[in-house]
C-alpha cells in the first residue's frame, strides 16, 4: 500500500522535507507553499483541502483541534505528531517508518498518531525500506 502525501507544519525541520524526498515520499510543506503565517488551524485545514497528512511537533495544538474537527463532523487528512528533540537523522526514520505504518491502516483520515504510541506494530514481522529487524 503506498505511504500517504505529507504536509509538513511549518514548525518541523526543513531538513525532515529533503530527507523523506530523497527516500521517494511525497511531501510538501509550509515552507514550500508559502504559509508559515498560517494559525494551526489553517494549516490542518490546508492539509484537509489537500486530502493530506499533517506532520507535525505540535501535539499540544493539533490534538484539541482534532478533536474539534471530529465533534463538528469535519474530516481531515490524518495528523502525525512526531518528537521535537531527536537528532534530524533520527527523526527522519521515525517519521518513514510512521508514514509506512499509516500507509498500511485501512482508514487513517481524520485520526492523530503520535510517534512512539505504535513501535509495538515495528517489531513484528515486517520489515521497512532500510532498516533491520532486532533480534
Amino acid at each position: 500500500m503506498p505511504t500517504p502525501p505529507a504536509y509538513l507544519d511549518a514548525c518541523v525541520h526543513y531538513g525532515l522535507v529533503e530527507a523523506l524526498r530523497s527516500q521517494g515520499f511525497n511531501i510538501i510543506s509550509a515552507v514550500d507553499e508559502g504559509n508559515t503565517h498560517f494559525d494551526d488551524e489553517s494549516q490542518l485545514r490546508y492539509a484537509a483541502e489537500r486530502e493530506v497528512i499533517l506532520v507535525t511537533h505540535n501535539e499540544k495544538d493539533f490534538r484539541p483541534l482534532d478533536e474539534l474537527f471530529r465533534r463538528y463532523g469535519e474530516s481531515h487528512g490524518g495528523i502525525l505528531v512526531l518528537p521535537a528533540t531527536p537528532p534530524l537523522e533520527r527523526l527522519a526514520v521515525r517519521a518513514a517508518m510512521m508514514l509506512i505504518w499509516i500507509g498500511t491502516q485501512s482508514d487513517y483520515r481524520s485520526r492523530l498518531f503520535k510517534c512512539g504510541r505504535y513501535r509495538s506494530c515495528w517489531s513484528g514481522a515486517t520489515e521497512y525500506p532500510g532498516t533491520t529487524k532486532r533480534r
